[in-house]
């Protein structure tokens, strides 16, 4: 896909999940930073902050990832309601093939 493509299917997305029902209801959310061609995430943030949902960006420290805020406020796993993972590849059945180092994995593992 060229780069218009990309950015033109992620704001598709993006306003899609403005419309779900987990993101509207929610008090927390983690998004990521993307790189590449992951869907960018700057709609659902405003979206979210808008709303006064509080945000959380991933901070990795040797094998640890948590959820920071832009104020360095650390959102536990336990209080944040929506996830969004980012991914290069997703099949049907929602295994993913990511850039990193498996940190999403791990970290979320004890919650899937």
């Amino acid at each position: 896909m060229t780069h218009d493509e990309v950015q033109s299917k992620g704001l598709v997305i993006q306003r899609r999940v403005l419309d779900l029902d987990g993101f509207r209801g929610a008090k927390a959310v983690a998004l990521y930073r993307p790189f590449w061609n992951e869907v960018m995430t700057q709609l659902i943030e405003q979206e979210a902050k808008g709303r006064g949902i509080k945000v959380g960006y991933p901070q990795v420290e040797g094998e640890k990832m948590d959820f920071v805020s832009r104020q360095k406020e650390v959102l536990s796993l336990d209080l944040i309601d929506c996830i969004f993972v980012p991914g290069v590849v997703f099949d049907e059945t929602r295994h993913r093939i990511g850039l990193g180092r498996g940190c999403y994995d791990r970290s979320l593992a004890q919650y899937h």
